[in-house]
């Protein structure tokens, strides 16, 4: 069975209607879509560029996900450290306070606030952790924030210590104090002697010269007016579960003998320094004898006095001390204080002072990566918008053009059905020959 012929005229019809359709099919396409260039297929230079900024925009768009979380992180830090800052302005309320107190009741008072504040604040350090990185707690921790792919496109924060530590804001404990005078130094290391005996004659249980102990303590004198000690006073020097008795003598006895360590009497200017032996095992099994009770450990001489006698029931020992003197160094810088020991809370003010200036400078050093960060943030998102933008000019679709189109095409399409319908009538006129 041969094909239907259909005339020229027929057929130039039919390819236009089916060239109009595919066009209507691309145009609603492109209005469902929204894109020009969907595909390589479509136009492969433009799809091709349109792809790579879409793939740098992507690469963006993670990058500032990271930024945001950084500053959320260097955030948390200046949180912390406006918190501390806080509470190191009540520690010199505090100390400023003590200087006022008038009974050793409010002294104690103070302490307690001062030291419970003071643990506070390495309480916050610990807690000021914004996804397991902390930043002021002096863990070592770095913050690394990425800009880009490109390796040195990043900036890095190194974590700061704001704890009470001496490597931190170095804020020591208070301790009370209950003389006006106190240990100056940290704490207290041993130095060695020589006796050298000169025995008289014989003196009762015996006296040891062999391993003597001499050591040199070095305290000042605290408060706010000069300080008076008299004759017959007794002060109790402690630090840090030490503890020394020391008396309060006009001078030796006529024999020269000592009755007990002792300090000088006499008038103490604020900050003077007062030197003092410590000397133990001197005496072994003394019994009996007259101008000497026995020295037990944690009494000892005045300085300047070298030498030691005793006077015992079978006449007199006598020692030269000589050795090297205790070494007094500054290690955990504790100090103990008391009613007007204003020149000890001066000097805890200062260091409060200086406390504050510290935490100011480290706010404004993470402010500054702060407003680093906050600067690039902004300009990663105007950065990804751009090249979103740009891939867009290369595949969006004009819908008001596409729209328009749709309906031309929509025209077109009826133009030619009615024309094929014309074409189609011309030729049933020949049917009117066989009526």
């Amino acid at each position: 069975m041969s094909d239907v012929s259909l005339t020229a005229a027929v057929r130039q019809n039919l390819l236009s209607l089916q060239n109009t359709t595919d066009l209507i099919n691309r145009t609603q396409n492109r209005l469902s879509t929204g894109l020009r260039v969907a595909n390589a297929i479509d136009d492969p230079v433009k799809f091709f560029q349109a792809k790579g900024l879409q793939d740098r925009a992507s690469d963006f768009e993670e990058k500032k996900t990271g930024i945001d979380q950084g500053i959320s992180t260097l955030s948390t830090a200046t949180d912390a450290i406006v918190a501390i800052e806080n509470l190191v302005q009540q520690l010199k309320g505090l100390a400023t306070n003590a200087k006022s107190a008038t009974t050793d009741a409010e002294v104690a008072n103070i302490i307690t606030q001062f030291n419970d504040l003071r643990t506070q604040i390495n309480n916050l350090t610990t807690d000021a952790t914004y996804q397991g990185l902390n930043l002021v707690a002096g863990t070592g921790s770095v913050l690394e924030v990425n800009f880009s792919n490109d390796t040195g496109s990043v900036l890095t924060v190194n974590s700061i210590d704001v704890t009470v530590k001496t490597n931190g804001l170095d804020i020591a404990q208070l301790t009370q104090g209950t003389q006006s005078i106190n240990f100056n130094q940290a704490f207290i290391s041993g130095g060695t002697l020589s006796g050298e005996g000169n025995l008289l004659a014989s003196a009762g249980g015996g006296l040891d010269a062999a391993n003597p102990v001499h050591d040199t303590i070095t305290v000042s004198v605290g408060g706010q007016t000069t300080t008076i000690i008299s004759a017959g006073d007794t002060f109790t020097l402690a630090y840090d579960g030490i503890t020394f008795t020391v008396d309060v003598y006009t001078s030796k006895t006529a024999a020269g003998n000592l009755s007990a360590s002792y300090v000088t009497a006499g008038t103490y200017a604020i900050g003077t320094t007062i030197e003092f032996a410590v000397v133990t095992g001197m005496i072994s099994g003394q019994s009996g004898g007259s101008g000497f009770s026995a020295q037990t450990a944690g009494t000892g001489l005045s300085a300047g006095i070298n030498r030691f006698s005793v006077l015992g029931s079978g006449g007199m020992g006598v020692f030269k001390l000589t050795g090297t003197s205790l070494q007094v160094t500054e290690t955990d810088a504790k100090r103990t204080i008391g009613i007007g020991f204003t020149t000890e809370l001066n000097g805890r003010i200062t260091n409060l002072d200086s406390a504050l200036t510290t935490l100011r400078s480290r706010t404004q050093t993470l402010g500054a990566n702060v407003a680093v960060l906050q600067t690039r943030l902004d300009f990663t998102k105007d950065y990804v918008n751009t090249m979103t933008a740009g891939a867009g000019k290369l595949t969006l679709a004009d819908l008001n053009e596409e729209g328009a189109n749709l309906l031309a095409l929509q025209t077109r399409q009826q133009l030619g059905i009615q024309s094929l319908a014309f074409a189609g009538q011309s030729e049933q006129s020949i049917l009117g020959l066989f009526r």
